[in-house]
């Protein structure tokens, strides 16, 4: 392990291909460069790897605790091994900048953020067990992710908790939830999910907006779970395989703008938007629900559902509704309105 406790160290290689710091073979090393509370610390054009391909133990490629200002630039990390590890994690390091770096061949995750203020930009992703996740006050911008054969058990691409940003971002082959939100105050805009096995977008906290982006061949556009005051606005789900948009126990949410596109696995099964488990008071407001151009055979159940009278005070106004077999639209709350519908 090499361990930097000096504040104001950099590590500054030649470049990536000849600048390689490695495990060595048949080492529980642990952490191959560890940070223990320094700050101001630089590493850049150089490469680290776990040297997989001869361990038995996990190992953590680099790791941090204590300390601010970490700047790591123009760096690959490789054959990162162990589900249960990762390849870069910080612990209580406050500001951290993560630019122009490639994760390949790695096992665990790709970033785990547990301080504040860690910002991952214009990064390569490809063939990693688990994407970034972050906790707080952190941005995700503009980074690309391609999972292969994905390795993790999980295999979720991005996930923020609570004032974190996701923009411009790429996805494609998430075994779990492309995008996850899982706390509050959260954005993700301009961003893009592709053939994931799993649902592109989830929230699963208060006061988020999702806006902007792209789903296309998951199996599920956007789960909001025990959830209230979310925006999920102006998207495009396109060729979904299952239900496009699902509230669950959800309140005060407003769904519109949506764009949602079916080609569906089973027919007259799934639903355009469904509301179930008490979901109340929510605005879902001008989507257009069909399917896939006009030649997909399976049919929506439902265009906009409610699953039960306890779902109710939702507003549904000015939707646009076709390739539904069952019912356009669902309602059972008492209260619920439906209004300047159009299906067909």
């Amino acid at each position: 392990t090499l361990t930097i406790s000096t504040d104001g160290v950099e590590i500054v290689g030649e470049d990536r291909n000849t600048s390689v710091i490695q495990v060595a073979n048949s080492t529980s090393i642990g952490t191959l460069l560890h940070i223990n509370g320094a700050s101001n610390v630089i590493l850049e054009n150089l490469t680290l790897s776990g040297n997989k391909a001869n361990q038995v133990a996990s190992n953590l490629l680099a790791g941090g605790i204590g300390g601010a200002n970490l700047v790591i630039r123009n760096v690959d990390f490789i054959n990162q091994k162990g589900t249960n590890s990762g390849v870069f994690s910080n612990v209580s390091v406050d500001r951290v900048e993560i630019s122009n770096c490639g994760f390949f061949n790695d096992d665990g995750y790709a970033v785990s953020g547990i301080g504040n203020h860690t910002n991952v930009m214009n990064c390569i992703l490809g063939t990693v067990g688990f994407g970034i996740n972050l906790e707080n006050v952190g941005v995700i911008d503009s980074c690309y992710l391609d999972f292969g054969t994905v390795s993790g058990a999980s295999g979720y691409g991005y996930r923020v908790n609570t004032y974190c940003r996701i923009s411009n971002c790429y996805a494609v082959g998430c075994a779990a939830e492309t995008y996850q939100i899982v706390g509050d105050f959260n954005t993700i805009t301009n961003s893009i999910s592709v053939v994931g096995s799993d649902v592109a977008y989830t929230i699963e906290g208060d006061n988020n907006s999702i806006t902007n982006c792209i789903s296309d061949g998951d199996r599920e556009g956007c789960y909001i779970y025990l959830r209230k005051r979310n925006v999920f606005s102006n998207n495009v789900i396109n060729r979904v395989k299952q239900d496009g948009i699902t509230l669950e126990t959800s309140t005060d949410n407003t769904i519109s703008g949506n764009i949602i596109d079916g080609f569906l696995t089973t027919d007259n099964v799934e639903s355009g938007i469904r509301l179930f488990g008490t979901s109340t008071r929510n605005a879902v407001i001008g989507n257009r629900i069909l399917k896939h151009d006009g030649t997909a055979t399976n049919d929506w159940q439902y265009g906009l559902r409610e699953a039960s009278s306890a779902d109710d005070f939702n507003t549904y106004i000015g939707n646009i509704i076709t390739g539904v077999q069952g019912t356009a639209i669902g309602t059972q709350g008492a209260s619920s309105i439906a209004a300047n519908n159009v299906t067909s």
